[in-house]
């Protein structure tokens, strides 16, 4: 949404006088409040007007709010705690768009906004709805001006211990305290991804990549980040909407993905090399299961109750794809980051490849029937490594496959099964140039935890067991009910395939035989 005011500054006639009346000041703010939470460009877009006049006002309505909520401002003077509020809202939605907004990126204002926020070292945390409102108002500021990421870097190192150290024992009371978290956890995320934006500031920013792990966890800030957010991590549990990627939750797991595993090995699994805390682990694949559990359990409940109302029912497996929610929120859309921190965790330390693999990739894992079916954790794993609805997770779900595998292309053939990992090698040119042959053996010694003494001989495209000669095959098997919903679930894959072009299917024509 653009703006189409001509004027922005609904306080640009107010005397002195008017400055001391909170609840003139709020009266002033509402009507803009109400009509422009949803604005997103004040001028950059607006298609009415002068955007000269537009800037001018912005800008002039700026200086009000920052001599409002300045350090002997007027809002000392107020008793009504509701007006300020209004006055870090409103400068939150100025704040969205860059221009017009550079003097709040001063180093004074910013001084005054962490003041608000108490986050300044000298200050006790204030757990309140106006620090609430202006940490999200940093928050924006912060997507905007690298130079602010670098001045509020510092002081966001010390403020998370003391966040951390406010949060209640009881979930119930902890509605305030969490949305106060989880603003300074995307705090840390801006700060911690800076680099990938601009390259001026920011974890990858500012260490030098050939530094030593010493070297790095002797940089001032980021182990306290780190330890805090673990600790956060470790001990909340999203107990009140049973949504295991709840807020702060997604929060810690978006600081956590950015940090190099291997430089931190002591906050991540403790000292004690023999004896390593695999909390981090534990709690990281609890979520993944409970996650995944949510969204196909209520999503299969739906399709089979849907299936006894009909006598047909048309759907296959990214039918159930699609519909596939957590929290309201499309799985693809808020898992990833949770496969990419596990990733990482396998990919910097070897202790918790192993500990994963020995989860998602078992080596008793059932082959009598395809890998992609059942609701087994590795089971729905390596059927999201070929969904056609997951493309978010599909990439990041085969990625951290291939790296429980070693990044070994034959490896994870052997395991998954040609079919499953085809796409994935391809988009990697790690296809090998001969399609692999039936193995006796379900996965080679150098796997370590993945070896099997099973001998039995392995379909290498499916990665099930090929039935004796004599056995029944899986489809003389079905009942014809059965058989009839395969059908159908073919019937509708290819239908996707048509629409999306990967295939294209036609009828044939008249004179064919």
């Amino acid at each position: 949404m653009v703006s189409t005011d001509n004027t922005l500054n609904p306080l640009q006639n107010f005397t002195s006088e008017d400055f001391q009346n909170p609840l003139k000041v709020s009266n002033a703010l509402a009507p803009f409040i109400a009509k422009h939470s949803n604005t997103w460009k004040f001028i950059e877009e607006n298609t009415f007007g002068s955007k000269d006049e537009l800037l001018k006002s912005k800008k002039q309505f700026i200086d009000v709010l920052l001599r409002i909520i300045s350090e002997e401002g007027e809002w000392k003077k107020w008793k009504n705690d509701s007006a300020l509020n209004q006055c870090f809202l409103v400068l939150r939605l100025l704040c969205r768009e860059s221009l017009g907004s550079e003097k709040v990126y001063s180093e004074d204002s910013m001084k005054i906004l962490l003041l608000h926020a108490t986050m300044l070292p000298t200050q006790t945390f204030v757990d309140s709805q106006n620090q609430l409102e202006v940490l999200k108002c940093v928050a924006n500021i912060l997507l905007q001006s690298a130079d602010c990421r670098a001045k509020v870097l510092s002081v966001l190192t010390e403020s998370t211990t003391k966040i951390q150290s406010q949060l209640p024992a009881s979930p119930p009371s902890m509605a305030n305290s969490v949305m106060v978290v989880n603003e300074v956890l995307k705090l840390m995320f801006n700060l911690l991804t800076a680099e990938q934006n601009d390259g001026s500031v920011g974890l990858m920013g500012i260490v030098p990549k050939t530094e030593s792990p010493k070297e790095w966890n002797e940089r001032e800030g980021y182990k306290e980040i780190l330890a805090s957010t673990l600790q956060i991590y470790l001990n909340f549990e999203n107990v009140v909407d049973k949504n295991p990627l709840a807020t702060p939750i997604s929060h810690c797991i978006h600081t956590l993905m950015n940090y190099p595993v291997k430089n931190y090995t002591t906050l991540f699994f403790g000292s004690d090399s023999n004896q390593p805390n695999l909390g981090v682990l534990e709690k990281s694949l609890s979520i993944l299961k409970s996650t995944i559990d949510i969204a196909f359990n209520k999503t299969e409940a739906k399709l089979s109750a849907s299936s006894s109302e009909s006598t047909i029912h048309v759907g296959n497996g990214d039918d159930e794809d699609e519909t596939a929610l957590v929290g309201g929120q499309r799985i693809d859309d808020v898992l990833p980051p949770l496969i990419i921190f596990l990733k990482n965790l396998a990919k910097d330390d070897m202790r918790s490849r192993i500990y994963i693999r020995d989860v998602l990739m078992p080596k008793d894992i059932d082959r009598t029937k395809a890998l992609d079916s059942g609701s087994a954790l590795p089971n729905r794993m390596i059927k999201m490594m070929t969904s056609i609805s997951l493309n978010t997770l599909k990439e990041t779900v085969s990625e951290l496959i291939f790296t429980l595998c070693d990044e070994d292309a034959s490896k994870l053939i052997q395991y998954v099964g040609y079919g499953n990992c085809a796409g994935f090698l391809f988009q990697r040119g790690l296809l090998p140039q001969n399609t692999p042959t039936t193995s006796s053996s379900g996965m080679p010694a150098t796997m370590g935890s993945m070896s099997t003494s099973d001998k039995r001989q392995i379909n290498p495209i499916t990665g099930e067991y090929v039935p004796d000669r004599e056995e029944e095959s899986e489809w003389d098997k079905m009942t014809e009910e059965e058989k009839e919903r395969e059908a159908e679930r073919l019937f509708v894959l290819f239908e996707k395939l048509n629409k999306t072009g990967v295939i294209k299917v036609g009828m044939p024509d008249k004179d064919s035989k």
